[in-house]
């Protein structure tokens, strides 16, 4: 059984709910909101954990047994628990999904995730226009209710007038300041004596000569008549009520009628649901229908499930179709040869004074200090048939490198695209050299279809120079050198490893497996690949199902007590990650990390000396900051932390290997404009020093006259 506690957080009021396998089954409203956390967030999150507790020993549910607690609505705004900026619409319930956040030790020490809310983008301060809280609600109500010139009521404190689009987006909405106005009205105006807000049955003579009044005479003279209602014609409570309520729902059916609706689906609170059908029905040609008290009370507990609980959408036909070719290789299987290895190259093509684009680095020392250095270059955008692989080497530590030892390049005649190459000194000392294979495709009429995968479904189909890029089932290949420190190093003929992208260094356990992270972008499993015999066999595994992603660029280390973390890239802006505790065989679910980064590579290691060391772009947003961080603690928190060099240009794609007490790092710098390859050469200690900020690196290459590329993946 799954079982969430959702937490509706209103303005001033709190519903806790129990939710079991979809179904409400407890709900606790608290007199406590948004409000209250202004001045301090102990109070609430205090009660909330106190409320928590009590549902779970009401039900006899250990906290192991929550499988996520899950917060909508003013406690993420500003004066909330937690600032979560709002996603534009059009969004719907995988956009909500996406903009999800997960804080730890929120309700004691239970993480919480956070449901953002919705806002229009326009640059016209009058049409601007934002809701928390009411996407949850709405999404819990709608089922199977038909969207088609429809529009969605929510009345409340700030009723919401909501337009659904076919693919079940939050298209456009408005707000009434109706709830709050009743109350204000009714509790500090001349009108308090006349108005008691504590009735809850309305009389519909009462409300419909209230409505009739103030379209008649307007919205203030009608105000006034509630207090004659009283005064002057001896009116009963419910009578009164319902008078002043007619008065103030008439702007609610005004704007309703202002629209192209045809249809009124009205949710939101009972006291203002009811009457505001009544008048629709008997002042309106719509076709109104009042949602029930049950689907209404449990709608924003069950809307904060699915948006936690989203998988993926239905894939678009054509996206399916081009999946399946994908799978089969378009029917060539050129993936399946391995690109042409030149050794010592001389083409004036693979120098500074013509490569116009280049990125995404990777180092490897060897046991004798050699350092070697690999990126891929060509073209001047990504991706690219011009795009080739090379590897340079260093031996005086990274101060000067040799020219092309080799380059891996595309096939153009082929089609074939070879990209990211990859380096690693295994424990015996030989240096394995990887890089990654797909189809392209000259991009004719009959191909647009293919675009859908990107334009719909975000898969990483990519157009460029009259090729489409569609073939996400990548081979993964290598050639291994068992003398790299060597005068003229050899390499073995090109081995194809599996399916899949390596685009990080290997883990080798403690026992002896090594673990290689090639990702398979056609699946929603983390991916990777086993071996037990030093790399001579491998056998392929999937993990723990993804959190959302196109590259999932995972990499791991292994705990003190056995456990292996894995990391993984994703769009949420916060690393994921997954533990394994039988060395890779099964995996536990996926979970964001609590660090930032913005969608792109990191690095994470154990050093030699024992500490965890994780280089990251230290936001959420932007790939700057690039930022080196150091652990005593296993992972678990990191006391260092250290900048990387000039941070006004973008800093991406780090890569690390460690020789005699130093650590090589290699980086690409602003690789749309610059197209730089950076070392920096440092240690530990560098980084524990406080008496700096900013560690500085030198360029290991630039390009004389660098192109204008794409933003980089």
């Amino acid at each position: 059984m799954k079982h969430y506690i959702t937490v509706d957080g209103g303005t001033t009021n709190t519903r806790i709910s129990l939710v079991t396998n979809g179904s409400v089954t407890e709900t606790k409203k608290i007199s406590i909101g948004a409000k209250d956390c202004t001045n301090s967030t102990k109070d609430f999150k205090r009660r909330i954990t106190k409320e928590i507790d009590n549902i779970c020993l009401h039900n006899s549910l250990a906290k192991g047994e929550i499988e996520a607690i899950i917060a909508s609505g003013m406690i993420t705004s500003s004066y909330g628990l937690y600032n979560l900026e709002h996603v534009d619409a059009p969004a719907g319930i995988p956009e909500l999904h996406e903009g999800m956040r997960r804080v730890e030790k929120v309700f004691g020490e239970l993480p919480c995730h956070f449901i953002p809310g919705v806002k229009k983008p326009t640059e016209d301060p009058i049409a601007a226009d934002m809701m928390r809280g009411e996407e949850a609600e709405l999404f819990g109500l709608l089922g199977e209710e038909s969207t088609e010139n429809t529009m969605f009521v929510l009345p409340g404190s700030h009723s919401k007038h909501i337009f659904i689009d076919s693919e079940h987006r939050i298209s456009d909405f408005k707000t009434l300041l109706t709830g709050e106005a009743i109350f204000a009205i009714a509790s500090d105006t001349i009108l308090k004596d006349a108005v008691n807000l504590d009735v809850r049955e309305f009389d519909k003579n009462a409300l419909l000569s209230g409505y009739e009044a103030a379209e008649k005479s307007g919205l203030y003279e009608a105000l006034f008549k509630v207090r004659t209602q009283k005064a002057l014609a001896n009116k009963s409570k419910a009578e009164c009520y319902s008078f002043f309520l007619g008065v103030m729902l008439t702007e609610e059916v005004s704007s309703i009628r202002r629209t192209s609706a045809k249809k009124v689906v009205i949710g939101g609170k009972a006291e203002l649901r009811e009457p505001l059908a009544y008048l629709l029905r008997r002042k309106t040609s719509f076709d109104v229908k009042a949602l029930t008290d049950g689907e209404c009370e449990a709608a924003a507990a069950r809307g904060a499930v699915l948006i936690y609980e989203y998988k993926s959408h239905k894939l678009h036909e054509d996206t399916v179709k081009v999946i399946e070719e994908s799978i089969r290789g378009f029917g060539q299987d050129n993936a399946k040869k391995p690109c042409s290895v030149r050794y010592y190259p001389t083409d004036s093509r693979f120098t500074e004074a013509e490569v116009r684009y280049q990125g995404c680095p990777t180092v490897a020392v060897t046991h004798g200090g050699r350092v070697f250095v690999g990126w891929y270059g060509g073209g001047v955008k990504e991706p690219s048939l011009e795009h080739f692989n090379i590897l340079k080497y260093s031996d005086d530590g990274g101060k000067s490198f040799s020219p092309p030892l080799l380059v891996i390049e595309s096939d153009e005649k082929r089609t074939v695209h070879a990209l990211d190459i990859q380096l690693w000194t295994a424990p015996n000392g030989a240096l394995w050299l990887f890089w990654v294979q797909n189809n392209a495709i000259p991009f004719t009429n009959d191909k647009e279809y293919m675009m859908t995968a990107n334009t719909v479904d975000k898969l990483p189909v990519v157009k460029a120079d009259g090729y489409v890029f569609p073939d996400m089932r990548h081979t993964c290949w290598c050639i291994v050198c068992d003398n790299p420190d060597a005068e003229k190093p050899v390499f073995s003929s090109p081995r194809l490893l599996d399916i899949g992208f390596l685009r990080c260094k290997p883990l080798v356990l403690d026992d002896g497996r090594w673990l290689f992270f090639n990702y398979d972008q056609l699946t929603d499993r983390y991916g990777y690949m086993l071996s037990d015999d030093e790399g001579k066999t491998f056998t392929r595994h999937y993990g723990a199902e993804k959190l959302s992603t196109s590259y999932d660029e995972s990499m791991a280390y292994q705990r003190l007590d056995g456990s292996v973390r894995m990391l993984s890239r994703n769009r949420l802006r916060d690393i994921a990650e997954s533990t394994s505790c039988d060395r890779g065989l099964s995996w536990s679910k996926a979970k964001l990390t609590g660090i930032d980064s913005p969608d792109t590579r990191f690095f994470i290691s154990r050093t030699p000396s024992g500490r965890v060391i994780l280089i990251n772009n230290d936001m959420k947003e932007q790939r700057e900051r690039m930022s080196i961080w150091l652990s005593d603690d296993d992972g678990d928190s990191w006391k260092y932390k250290k900048l990387v060099d000039d941070q006004t240009h973008h800093l991406t794609y780090p890569d690390a290997d460690f020789y005699d007490g130093k650590i090589y790092l290699v980086y690409d710098r602003g690789r749309r404009f610059e197209n730089e390859i950076h070392l920096l050469v440092f240690t530990e200690e560098d980084v524990m020093d406080s008496s700096t900020d900013v560690l500085i690196s030198k360029t290991v290459s630039k390009p004389e006259n660098p192109g204008i590329g794409d933003l980089p993946s």
